[in-house]
């Protein structure tokens, strides 16, 4: 299953992550991703996206995962 949720809108609520996320992360039964947009994506330029494990359960795939992908 995978679900998708968003961050909150204020800037100051955006270091608490999602609304409801510690209940959602605390169901979660094995990999949470953070997805965050770095530098946004346009026609013809690209972008940058930052994706991190929040969340691992079981390990296989942070212990299977450089620690950064160039």
């Amino acid at each position: 299953m995978l679900v998708i949720d968003h961050m909150a809108k204020g800037t100051e609520s955006r270091k608490f992550r999602a609304g409801g996320t510690i209940a959602k992360k605390r169901a979660a039964d094995g990999v949470v991703y953070h997805v965050e947009n770095v530098v946004p994506f346009a026609p013809g330029s690209g972008g940058k996206t930052s994706l991190s494990i929040v969340k691992d359960r079981h390990g296989d795939i942070r212990a299977n995962t450089p620690e950064r992908l160039t």
